[in-house]
């Protein structure tokens, strides 16, 4: 009779404590995901009144009557303007970088940008504790040229391979 016991016991007592186990697992699941919806609900208001302003300035915008139907470019300055901000400029055509001749290891920062103008690109930062720059020139034609500086001089330039053309004579 006592094995008997002793087997129910160790049978059944897992069982109940897997199931309490279970029960416990449920009921916390169930209180995070009630905390959730109410954060959830929250953010749902937040995003409906951003998105009902929104929407109440459109329609104004739309029941505005307007003297006549400007093209896009005054439209874009105007609402520019309104806004207290400056008219886009024009995009400015690629310069023609093509002539590097005395660009070579050791020249100054500021001699590159007075021979070559402002670069494309730019980015720098530090390697080794000293200020490497990486800039990019873009040619009219193909790629661009690629300078890197450390501490403000050259040290290596990366012209685009010249098409077969100009290369014979």
């Amino acid at each position: 009779m006592r094995l008997l016991v002793t087997m129910c016991v160790f049978t059944f007592c897992p069982l109940l404590l897997h199931g309490q186990a279970m029960v416990e697992a449920a009921v916390l699941s169930g209180v995070s995901a009630t905390g959730a919806a109410a954060k959830g609900k929250t953010i749902g208001d937040s995003m409906k009144k951003i998105l009902g302003k929104v929407d109440a300035n459109l329609k104004e915008a739309a029941s505005t009557p307007t003297a006549s139907a400007p093209g896009p470019a005054a439209r874009s300055a105007s609402s520019a303007v309104r806004a207290g901000a400056r008219p886009a400029e024009p995009p400015r055509p690629k310069p023609a970088f093509t002539d590097f001749t005395g660009i070579e290891p050791g020249v100054a920062r500021e001699d590159l940008v007075a021979k070559l103008g402002p670069p494309s690109f730019a980015i720098s930062m530090t390697e080794d504790g000293r200020l490497v720059e990486t800039m990019k020139f873009t040619m009219r034609e193909g790629p661009s040229a690629k300078v890197k500086l450390a501490d403000g001089k050259v040290v290596s330039l990366e012209l685009p391979p010249q098409p077969a053309a100009a290369q014979t004579p």
